[in-house]
């Protein structure tokens, strides 16, 4: 079975890959209406060693509301890591399994005026770079035996990855790789 902490597992999984600075852009609820739940994610994410952090990305954003998504990538000026997990599916078949889909998104301005082939080429191909070292350091982690946390363990490759059209994501290009979390008790 999926751990019932699942949704939360992704942040810290994810927020590795940006700087202490981005991440600490992720906590915005005000001191006094942070419950203890709340502090203790933001104790581990802002806990994390900077060793996987991928200096490029600017801003990082995990979640599945539209409005906030789409608010959020509008104010972002530079490279995004965005993580959307959903479609949750369950087996009652005798082995208890379950599986959600994972979205991991890197993308950049897209400016019709300032682009041209060559500037796009090197927009999209920074942005695939990316996301290739985030994917290439999942896999590497399902094989190590030493520690591997819950989510990698889950993460089931192979990933298949798409472009990102600008007119469909906030005028952003860049590249995501959908993959499925399972697991089977």
């Amino acid at each position: 079975m999926l751990s019932p902490d699942f949704i939360t597992t992704i942040i810290p999984c994810f927020a590795r890959f940006v700087s202490k600075d981005v991440r600490k852009k992720m906590f915005s609820v005000p001191m006094s209406a942070r419950s203890a739940a709340y502090k203790a994610i933001m104790d581990s994410v802002m806990a994390i060693n900077e060793d996987d952090v991928i200096p490029e990305i600017t801003d990082v954003i995990i979640s599945v509301n539209e409005k906030f998504v789409s608010s959020r990538i509008s104010s972002s000026k530079g490279v995004i890591l965005f993580v959307e997990y959903g479609n949750i599916r369950l087996s009652f078949d005798g082995y208890g399994s379950q599986a959600a889909d994972l979205a991991v998104t890197v993308a950049d301005n897209f400016n019709v005026a300032n682009m041209d082939v060559i500037q796009e080429a090197i927009v999209m191909e920074r942005c695939y770079t990316i996301l290739d070292r985030i994917m290439s350091r999942l896999n590497e982690e399902q094989s190590r035996v030493d520690w591997v946390s819950p989510l990698i363990r889950q993460i089931s490759f192979p990933a298949t990855i798409y472009t990102v059209e600008p007119q469909k994501f906030y005028d952003r290009c860049g590249f995501a790789a959908m993959f499925k979390r399972e697991d089977t008790e």
